[in-house]
């Protein structure tokens, strides 16, 4: 009878545990949007996380800005010998890959400092469109995502820094470099 009465207050607790958190979540994250009777807001809607969002999002940043991936490591992953020898060879390849230097030579005439300006000007042209083709800003974002990634793995954060948010931090990142580099 004893064993009876202790087994049957665990599974009593138990059951009473485990709808209290139930109920406990669900108002945490439910519902989305705030709910109205009569003109009214009912209590306790929208839920504790929807309600709070901005100011979540806005301490989740500071800390992951502050914390996670400081100055310091971007600059270390943006100037890694990987990084920039990746830029340089892509660079390299689409500088020299299609030949410009025999149309330059054909389109040129005259001699002396004319020769030399025009020949800078055009291998200045044509070394600034190859740029713009090498996808720069790509490498530098790419490498970036994967630090942040490295990062973020293993830890609290990975929960809550997804690979959506790492891209929506990306894009921008990226028109910035082409913009730098125009």
């Amino acid at each position: 009878m004893e064993a009876f009465k202790i087994i049957m207050t665990l599974l009593v607790s138990a059951l009473i545990g485990y709808f209290t958190n139930f109920i406990a979540v669900k108002m945490l994250f439910r519902p989305r949007t705030e709910k109205h009777i009569f003109g009214r807001r009912l209590p306790f809607t929208p839920g504790v996380i929807p309600k709070n969002k901005p100011r979540l999002a806005k301490a989740l940043g500071n800390a992951v800005g502050r914390q996670l991936l400081t100055g310091d490591d971007l600059k270390n992953a943006l100037s890694s010998d990987k990084v920039v020898g990746a830029a340089a060879d892509k660079i390299t390849d689409s500088v020299f890959s299609d030949k410009p230097f025999g149309d330059i030579a054909e389109t040129l005439t005259g001699s002396g400092e004319a020769v030399k300006a025009a020949v800078s000007e055009k291998l200045t042209a044509v070394i600034t469109e190859k740029i713009k083709r090498a996808d720069i800003s790509g490498i530098i974002v790419r490498e970036g995502v994967a630090a942040v990634k490295q990062k973020v793995s293993g830890s609290m954060l990975a929960m809550f820094v997804t690979d959506d948010m790492i891209s929506s931090f990306a894009a921008p990142l990226a028109l910035k470099i082409d913009a730098y580099l125009d």
